[in-house]
């Protein structure tokens, strides 16, 4: 359920012609205003989650991720640009992203349009080491969770890596 498919490949695009071009610091210290949007910033959060490594690599093109319906509920919650993408699987493209609490969120988005299976969710005020932070269904009856660095899973209804940080049955 995608209401802004046209508006999306223009931001894509945009965010794919910023990233090849580059953005650097001043040489006064200040940064150019295209490196500003391509970083967290900090006064929009507490400082980025310390046990997700992930987030805390360089902003790059592929880290954009399309506006979507349900997605945007989720936005309300990210720290703007702190979202990094963890990668595809199944069709379905993983982000992790600081919450502006100081949590972290999880947005899970279905290549198909008019797949019921986009969604986000946030959670926790803090990030601690080797733990499930979020949990979510799908509609398939999957279940993935947003793992901070570290985690790991046994036995017979473990866990599994889908994505780096992101796991499920």
């Amino acid at each position: 359920m995608r209401t802004l498919t046209t508006l999306c490949a223009a931001v894509v695009l945009a965010t794919v012609t910023i990233g090849t071009t580059g953005c650097t610091d001043a040489p006064d210290g200040g940064t150019t205003p295209s490196a500003i949007a391509a970083r967290p910033t900090a006064s929009a959060s507490p400082g980025l989650p310390e046990h997700l490594a992930i987030l805390h690599r360089p902003f790059a093109a592929t880290d954009a991720f399309p506006e979507s319906e349900v997605a945007a509920s989720t936005l309300e919650e990210v720290v703007p640009n702190s979202q990094r993408r963890a990668g595809e699987r199944d069709g379905t493209t993983y982000w992790v992203a600081a919450a502006s609490n100081g949590g972290a969120c999880l947005i899970a988005l279905d290549v198909d349009q008019d797949s019921p299976d986009d969604y986000g969710m946030c959670g926790g005020t803090h990030v601690p080491a080797a733990e499930v932070l979020v949990t979510m269904d799908g509609d398939d009856g999957h279940r993935v969770s947003l793992v901070s660095d570290g985690y790991t899973d046994r036995g017979p209804t473990a866990l599994h890596e889908v994505v780096p940080n992101v796991w499920g049955n």
